[in-house]
């Protein structure tokens, strides 16, 4: 392959070009992250509230609204494309708009007692699949600082990210710049407790473990895919 380019890129679409094949379901069919565990009435990660009061009658609501409490899952859907910063913005203004009518149904939910600072620390995301795109620099950086500022004042929302399907997002695209991407979108997950992470088709060798190593270095990591990366057994080690 072309020194210049990220190294394997058409393999990271499936063969014959970096964008064939299909496109995967969010954490469904076809998706390497099989099956990740479904947030449930018992683990939902929207109770962490530190109010003890309003911790009194949380579990009486949870119960009730359970649905309404879990976690959002953000994705970016549509077709496979290299996307620039303006596409980018357009991903961020939607899950924003989620985001925020997440936020209200929790509140509505919660009632009057629910204080800004509870609700602040209310995880409104814990999974993101940003595959099948192939990000600019501009782009991972416009995406990356959306997860990593607080959001409407509360925790930011990487940090309450546990399942991240971060595979096949630099295809095309030149060394420096695939690095740079990886290494913008790895960084964004600094305060995250994942468990699951796939980096899979990045094509990433040697050098992008470097890239990577926000991720790759989480005590929490319960699983990570690294498949058609072009890793010798020397780098593994």
């Amino acid at each position: 392959s072309n020194d210049n380019d990220v190294e394997g890129s058409a393999a990271a679409g499936g063969g014959g070009g970096p964008f064939q094949g299909a496109q995967k379901d969010l954490f469904g069919e076809g998706s390497d992250l099989k099956d990740p565990p479904e947030s449930t009435v018992s683990n939902l990660p929207a109770a962490i509230v530190p109010n003890e009061d309003l911790s009194d009658n949380f579990d009486r609501l949870r119960l009730s609204h359970a649905d309404s409490l879990l976690p959002l899952a953000l994705a970016v859907r549509g077709e496979r494309e290299f996307v620039e910063a303006e596409k980018a913005r357009e991903f961020v203004a939607s899950w924003t708009e989620e985001l925020t009518a997440h936020r209200q149904k929790v509140q509505a939910i919660l009632g009057d007692t629910t204080t800004e600072g509870d609700l602040g620390n209310v995880v409104l995301c814990d999974r993101i699949r940003l595959s099948d795109k192939s990000f600019s620099g501009e782009a991972a950086d416009i995406i990356a600082a959306f997860l990593k500022e607080p959001f409407m004042g509360g925790r930011s929302i990487a940090s309450g990210i546990l399942y991240a399907e971060l595979d096949d997002i630099i295809a095309g695209r030149m060394t420096e710049m695939g690095l740079h991407v990886l290494q913008t979108i790895c960084d964004a997950f600094a305060d995250a407790k994942l468990v699951d992470v796939n980096l899979s088709d990045n094509a990433i060798g040697q050098q992008g473990i470097g890239a990577c190593k926000t991720v790759l270095s989480k005590p929490s990591l319960e699983r990570l895919a690294l498949c058609n990366n072009g890793l010798s057994e020397a780098t593994m080690e």
